[in-house]
């Protein structure tokens, strides 16, 4: 796994005056529908779809062709391509075909897939990169250092070249350039119906002796700078010590850990989302040890049977939890019943609906306002049963992973490669929205829609928990994490899924996690990249070590407050690149992503606004730098930041290269006309959520009124543009 297939041998007669065809193709790639011509500068742009008729013969890449004579082999042709040096805008391979006896008067079909073998697919870490459509490609091909790209014939419809070439060897340099140019178009002041979601993390190990938070005194500050708008805590996860008295059937809390917690997730405007076990797996998982199970509820989890918790007993462990909050006030707005409960029946799901009942009254009896949901009510199977058995929800939520498998072989990790060993990049931006293919829940908007035909109440989704990794996460244990969920392809993921997050409605993102262990399990995955979940990790030599996920966080954390009202955006090309804008209270904020690993150029206009000098923040290559030795199981840091930049054009250009970030800033220097809304298919949430952003305070930052710019954004708009300036520190070497 890993590599692609072994060559197969083909056997052909010898036949006089036929004209034989060999076709040696990389890898089909996806149909596109292209335009174009050859130039007079002798690059191949692609063609119009057009009919093609191939030879009968096809071989995939490193396939060989035997030329028989007398049920002998006569000659032998082999191809062979091999990528080569690739920059932002340009890639180049080299395309060989060998043989050691030239055949007079026979011809063949050359094919190849470009846009395969230049996306690399056997490479490490992240297999084959996600690249530009086939129809934004031009192609310069040197045959024998000679331009030969006139006898070359581009095919949309399969994104192959082509040409026919004597039965003898020869070598072909492809050269493919691109330069996609994405306009995008804001309208200031028509508000589409839509709103930011709110971002958060899960909170886990936070504090704890193994991940070394508690001892760093500029973590709060870090935490801090991705303005949470959620913050989920696991009550089991945080160092609070329950116990269940078997005498008297009570439980006890000690609630050091968890004050500490909601003080540390309040200090930074975020609302709590607390997780509370539920026996989820059976035997009274991660329950205090003695609490009465109910042998007439089962539980089955991957082949084995355990029970939930009474309902007695788990009304006073919630209750005792619920007058604690009500006591101390903390900002406990989510309570989520159970993590991942499976769903293997319908009496097994009607035993968790009353276990679920169970914990919404207790909490209710103090705190009547709480929102009392569960991540698995969005699973389309039993949607209705728990609609019907459960009408008093409060929430839907939900996890998202969104990668499926992970390649593993012989215990050695390999390039993702598609099904159960992993989704190549392509597969993972090629969507219209992020949550039209989640693996196992009904998407956001359609499980709303569905709730409140079922109920007539319309409810917030939450995407709980959020990472790029195996759904599940069930094989990071045994074989390590994705190695692509800490870089720059993480981070455009992420910021995707904000953006995505918007448009299907969702209330908040939480990813999974900010800060995991200070030291590495050693995994399969763990020499290419696979450190771990975290956005944050502790590193006991020096300052803590931030992934490229962090950066996207803090990038939309400060410019887009959550429930910021979103604008009429248009221009973004899917699988390519996306953009979104945003009304803050100091004017308009743009999120841009990058979903290729080639640069793009991004025009940003907004028609009929007067601006001021805008602020540009970019997260790519020029300012993050990760790599890795398979060798030594060393993580090299070489930079981690982002770059700030400042424009004062309308329309703001910028380019954006490989897998990046860019958030821009619009404050108005005049007065815009009111904001309007446009009339949308039915409000995400109430018309209260779509408040005005003046009126948000969460994840402001000190800044002037409209029309006033402050100092410090003077000083940096006297500052020129300058491409590649990098504001960023440089990290040591750490062991893995």
């Amino acid at each position: 796994m890993g590599t692609l297939p072994r060559s197969r041998r083909l056997q052909m007669p010898l036949g006089a005056g036929i004209l034989l065809a060999l076709v040696l193709v990389v890898l089909l790639v996806p149909s596109v529908t292209a335009s174009g011509t050859v130039s007079p500068r002798g690059s191949l742009s692609a063609p119009s779809a057009q009919s093609f008729q191939v030879g009968v013969l096809k071989l995939t890449d490193d396939s060989t062709l035997q030329y028989l004579k007398l049920g002998h082999v006569l000659s032998t042709l082999t191809d062979a391509a091999l990528a080569g040096r690739s920059t932002g805008y340009q890639r180049t391979y080299q395309l060989s075909v060998t043989t050691a006896l030239v055949v007079p008067l026979v011809s063949v079909t050359l094919v190849t897939s470009p846009l395969t073998v230049l996306g690399q697919p056997g490479q490490l870490p992240g297999g084959q990169d996600a690249l530009p459509p086939f129809a934004s490609w031009s192609f310069t091909i040197l045959a024998q250092g000679q331009n030969d790209t006139a006898n070359w014939t581009a095919n949309a419809g399969t994104g192959q070249l082509y040409r026919s070439v004597p039965w003898q060897s020869g070598q072909f340099v492809i050269t493919g350039r691109t330069t996609p140019v994405l306009s995008i178009s804001v309208l200031p002041t028509l508000v589409g119906g839509q709103s930011a979601p709110a971002s958060g993390f899960v909170a886990n190990s936070i504090f704890s002796p193994s991940s070394g938070t508690a001892n760093d005194p500029a973590f709060p500050g870090l935490a801090a700078a991705t303005h949470p708008g959620i913050v989920r805590i696991g009550i089991t996860s945080i160092g609070v010590s329950i116990t269940w008295n078997v005498t008297n059937h009570s439980v006890s809390y000690k609630w050091v850990g968890f004050d500490r917690m909601v003080n540390f997730s309040e200090s930074m405007g975020a609302n709590i989302m607390l997780s509370l076990p539920a026996g989820s797996w059976g035997d009274g998982n991660t329950l205090p040890v003695g609490m009465p199970l109910d042998p007439t509820m089962p539980v089955t989890f991957y082949g084995t049977t355990g029970y939930f918790p009474t309902t007695v007993a788990y009304a006073k462990y919630v209750g005792a939890l619920a007058q604690h909050v009500q006591s101390t006030k903390a900002r406990v707005v989510y309570w989520n019943i159970g993590n991942e409960v499976p769903r293997v029946n319908v009496s097994e799901v009607a035993s968790f609906i009353k276990v679920f009942n169970t914990a919404l009254t207790a909490i209710h009896r103090y705190l009547p306002g709480a929102l009392v949901g569960t991540d698995v009510m969005m699973d389309p199977k039993y949607l209705p049963q728990f609609a019907k058995g459960a009408p008093t929800t409060g929430f839907l939520s939900f996890h998202m992973y969104a990668v499926a498998g992970m390649c593993i072989n012989n215990g050695v990790y390999c390039p993702p490669t598609g099904g159960n060993n992993g989704v190549p990049d392509p597969n993972l931006v090629d969507r219209s929205t992020e949550f039209g293919t989640m693996l196992a829940w009904e998407p956001p908007l359609s499980a709303r829609s569905d709730w409140y035909n079922a109920t007539g109440h319309w409810l917030p989704v939450i995407d709980s928990e959020s990472g790029l990794n195996h759904e599940g996460g069930t094989l990071a244990t045994a074989s390590g994490t994705d190695p692509r969920i800490e870089t720059l392809f993480g981070a455009q993921w992420l910021a995707g899924l904000y953006i995505d997050g918007t448009q299907e409605g969702v209330k908040g993102i939480v990813y999974y996690t900010l800060a995991g262990p200070e030291t590495l399990n050693v995994t399969p995955t763990s020499a290419a990249g696979g450190w771990g979940f975290e956005m944050i990790r502790e590193n006991a030599s020096g300052p803590a070590i931030l992934y490229a996920p962090y950066w996207a966080a803090t990038m939309w954390g400060k410019a887009v407050p959550s429930q910021s009202p979103a604008l009429i955006t248009t221009g973004s090309v899917a699988a390519l690149a996306e953009a979104q804008a945003y009304r803050t209270h100091a004017g308009v904020s743009v999120v841009a992503v990058n979903h290729v690993n080639a640069t793009v150029k991004f025009t940003v206009s907004f028609p009929g606004a007067s601006l001021s000098p805008s602020n540009l923040t970019l997260l790519d290559h020029r300012s993050y730098s990760e790599t890795w030795n398979v060798a030594t199981h060393q993580e090299v840091l070489g930079k981690s930041g982002v770059l700030s930049r400042v424009r004062t054009s309308n329309p703001v250009t910028f380019i954006l290269q490989g897998y990046g970030v860019a958030v821009l800033t619009e404050v108005p220097s005049g007065t815009h006309a009111p904001a309007r809304s446009v009339p949308a298919l039915g409000a995400l949430f109430d018309p209260s959520a779509l408040c005005s952003a003046a009126n948000t305070t969460h994840g402001s930052d000190a800044t002037a009124p409209a029309g006033v710019a402050a100092p410090a954004f003077l000083e940096a708009a006297r500052t020129p543009w300058t491409e590649g300036r990098v504001v960023a520190a440089s990290r040591p070497s750490l062991a893995s």
